[in-house]
């Protein structure tokens, strides 16, 4: 007896396909064609709201898994059904407050780095550095390493300004007109340091604004 084929589509996630099929094959009676995947400007674009509903869901997933059980017992609870809109709007919130933490934890991870750079240095306004120069008066900075004894050159000063838990020690070369520090004999090793745009006191402020803001999201 012949038994007329039936046709069925089967539908599931592409993460799902080879899972799908092996399960289609153990059942030993279907024929499996295989069809050009759906494409197109609109599936594209559901594939994108999926994605970013599926990431504010880890995202809040991690959160509430990061709370302790007083905090989840006080945080209040939603009744009733969320609507798509309310949803749409959930998930962009989400994705907007990630966004921020992650721009703040960037700009955090920047005022660390400069104010471990400067440590050493003291606390000073590079402003001033910039107009003594506009005057004509060269300030540039230099660093050396721990232990080097450093002359300044005829007409020049030389100024001590600390040393950082490394060991690395500053100093500031003071003289009038340019100085080319490219082949310049100190007595000893040394390069230039970067002037900073902010002070240490300026980049240590930004820096607690930066982590009360990553706390406020």
């Amino acid at each position: 007896m012949i038994v007329p084929m039936k046709r069925l589509t089967l539908l599931c996630m592409e993460k799902d396909v080879d899972r799908v099929l092996d399960a289609v094959r153990d059942l030993g009676t279907v024929h499996v064609t295989s069809v050009q995947p759906p494409a197109g400007d609109d599936l594209e674009q559901s594939r994108q709201l999926l994605e970013r509903a599926q990431k504010a869901q880890e995202i809040i997933s991690r959160e509430v898994d990061a709370l302790s059980e007083k905090e989840r017992q006080a945080a209040p609870t939603h009744q009733g059904r969320t609507e798509a809109a309310d949803a749409d709007q959930i998930i962009e919130l989400v994705h907007e407050l990630t966004k921020r933490q992650q721009d703040a934890a960037q700009l955090l991870d920047g005022y660390r780095f400069e104010i471990e750079r400067l440590s050493g240095l003291g606390d000073f306004d590079p402003g001033d550095i910039v107009e003594l120069g506009e005057k004509g008066v060269t300030v540039k900075l230099i660093q050396s390493p721990a232990g080097t004894v450093l002359s300044a050159p005829a007409g020049w000063q030389l100024q001590a300004l600390g040393s950082n838990e490394h060991g690395a020690a500053f100093h500031a070369l003071i003289g009038l007109g340019p100085m080319d520090l490219s082949g310049l004999d100190l007595g000893g090793p040394f390069t230039e340091f970067r002037l900073p745009q902010l002070s240490a006191s300026q980049l240590i402020e930004l820096a607690e604004q930066a982590e009360k803001e990553m706390g406020a999201v």
